[in-house]
């Protein structure tokens, strides 16, 4: 838990466990009451030590899977044609193009977050003082839109570009003809 390369457990697990489609479950070998207390104060779900019984570990995968769908049926829902930014609670949230745009763009992005010299040349083509400031603009309104439901969609990581802190399913709706 403590001794992964790079980075130490618990860390990994304070920076995953504010996102709600995650659980944590640590297997280590750390005993002592203190450990136990720091990864549960990290986020960890479930602490199992070494060596953990199979049929509990097994049973415990389970039950977090089941408490993960009941949060996985309540997602963010990007409905691209209708430019509308559905919340888990139901409430249909009106966006722009660009708002569109920049969503589909971090739902797409292979690292869970891109730069914003990448949003900026994916939106506007080219990145510069001046797309800068309009993308610092475009966030500031979207969040200003979420605010309505009190949920946190997008982080900002400082200094290097955007994220989406919850999963947001993006679907294509057909309209009525």
């Amino acid at each position: 838990m403590v001794t992964l390369p790079g980075e130490d457990g618990l860390s990994i697990a304070k920076r995953l466990s504010i996102r709600a489609d995650f659980r944590i479950v640590m297997l280590t070998a750390r005993v002592m009451t203190d450990d136990r207390i720091s990864g549960f104060e990290a986020g960890a779900d479930v602490y199992l030590n070494k060596p953990v019984d199979f049929r509990e570990l097994v049973t415990v995968l389970r039950r977090l899977c089941k408490r993960l769908e009941n949060v996985t049926s309540q997602q963010w829902q990007l409905k691209t044609n209708l430019f509308l930014l559905v919340a888990p609670n139901g409430e249909q949230i009106k966006i722009t193009t660009n708002e569109a745009a920049f969503l589909h763009y971090l739902i797409c992005a292979e690292k869970n977050y891109l730069t914003r010299y990448e949003l900026e040349q994916k939106m506007w083509g080219i990145s510069n003082a001046h797309t800068s400031r309009r993308l610092e603009v475009l966030v500031s309104r979207l969040r200003q839109k979420l605010s309505i439901v009190n949920n946190e969609l997008i982080q900002t990581y400082r200094c290097e570009g955007y994220g989406l802190i919850m999963p947001l399913n993006k679907i294509e709706t057909k309209l009525d003809t």
